[in-house]
């Protein structure tokens, strides 16, 4: 018998390199995305997952894969925008303590750790459900996959029979894997923090040629001060601001974009990071008011906002934020060392948390003497 669709293993992911994707458990409704994940693989990885050069799999095929009773079989995607990047299952075994375990990863996503990290949220669900030690079969030359037992810091067994490495091993938590999934996450919220404190490039969109507003003075504060990389202008009819080239829309602009500051009116700003996201931004400051704190439609707002984010990997300060201050001495700043406007009354300093958005924090004086280098300071408007 199907069990019902079980909601509490879905989770929102930091990667290595910083970004984010969102796993879940299989549908019998993801068979489309699931062909479409198989039909974006190259043949090399075809042939390591299946141990020969198949075709793309049958309708029946398709629904035993996705159509699975979240006990006996279990499978997680792996969700970057509208695409299935990633899939890990387990099939219990005669031995109803193991399973046997497997990943498909699209090649473009190979290496960023979403593996290792699959691999460890089906474990805890495998654990749940009773299973003790799982098993694989690999070639010997797919060392990617190899490095993903590896590096989960699981006891694994191998043995090599008949050109395939047959591999085994219990999944107890223990000090090593316990130890190894504590330095992936450090790394990645790092890294996933890097994305905004050290980008290589910055649009300002809704840049404006009027002195003293938000949209001149973030642009003139970039193009002015430390930041070292290129800054795009994007404005909807000026060809240059600042003395800037301007551009119509991010998607317009010809070369890759780490971060965007976004100071649109606030009805704009979901079809902006629609477009951020369609570009492929790391990261977003979205300096524009008028979300949560106007009442249940900006909360509404504010929600769709942040789900964009998350599902397209992008991280996201604001909105209704006053910008982010890197202020150690050898990176290059975000906006500047300085707020862009006049005297504020206090500055918001706040930890980052996994889902994208800044945890509370402790107002501070602005005129408080901070570590440049320990301290960053992510601004938010006081409300």
């Amino acid at each position: 018998m199907t069990s019902s669709y079980p909601t509490q293993w879905e989770s929102d992911v930091v990667l290595a390199d910083g970004g984010t994707v969102h796993i879940r458990p299989i549908r019998p409704e993801d068979e489309d995305a699931l062909l479409a994940l198989y039909e974006r693989m190259s043949s090399d990885s075809i042939y390591l997952r299946f141990f020969s050069p198949v075709s793309a799999p049958t309708a029946q095929q398709l629904e035993r894969l996705t159509t699975i009773d979240y006990d006996e079989r279990m499978a997680l995607v792996a969700e970057l925008g509208d695409d299935i990047v990633a899939v890990s299952r387990y099939d219990r075994l005669n031995q109803p303590d193991e399973a046997e375990v497997a990943f498909t990863v699209q090649d473009d996503q190979q290496g960023r750790g979403l593996g290792t990290l699959m691999l460890e949220h089906l474990a805890g669900i495998a654990r749940s459900e009773g299973i003790t030690k799982f098993v694989a079969s690999t070639l010997p030359h797919n060392r990617k996959m190899l490095e993903v037992f590896r590096n989960a810091g699981f006891d694994v067994d191998r043995q090599f029979a008949e050109g395939v490495v047959e591999i085994a091993f219990p999944i107890a938590t223990t000090d090593s894997s316990r130890a190894a999934q504590d330095q992936r996450e450090h790394q990645a919220e790092a890294r996933s923090i890097a994305r905004l404190l050290a980008p290589r490039s910055i649009a300002v969109i809704g840049a404006s040629r009027e002195p003293g507003t938000i949209g001149h003075e973030l642009l003139r504060n970039l193009v002015t001060g430390e930041f070292n990389g290129p800054v795009y202008p994007v404005h909807p009819t000026a060809t240059a601001v600042a003395s800037v080239r301007a551009w119509p829309d991010v998607l317009s602009i010809p070369d890759e974009v780490d971060v965007a500051v976004v100071v649109v009116p606030a009805d704009q700003v979901i079809e902006v990071v629609q477009q951020c996201a369609q570009k492929r931004v790391r990261g977003l400051v979205v300096i524009t008011a008028g979300f949560a704190e106007t009442g249940d439609d900006g909360r509404r707002r504010e929600h769709e906002l942040a789900e964009i984010a998350r599902r397209h990997g992008m991280r996201l300060v604001g909105p209704n934020c006053m910008g982010v201050i890197n202020t150690h001495p050898d990176e290059p700043r975000t906006l500047s060392r300085h707020l862009p406007f006049g005297p504020a009354p206090g500055l918001r300093m706040v930890r980052p948390c996994r889902d994208g958005a800044p945890d509370g924090g402790d107002d501070v004086p602005r005129e408080l003497a901070l570590d440049p280098a320990e301290v960053v300071l992510i601004l938010g408007a006081d409300q």
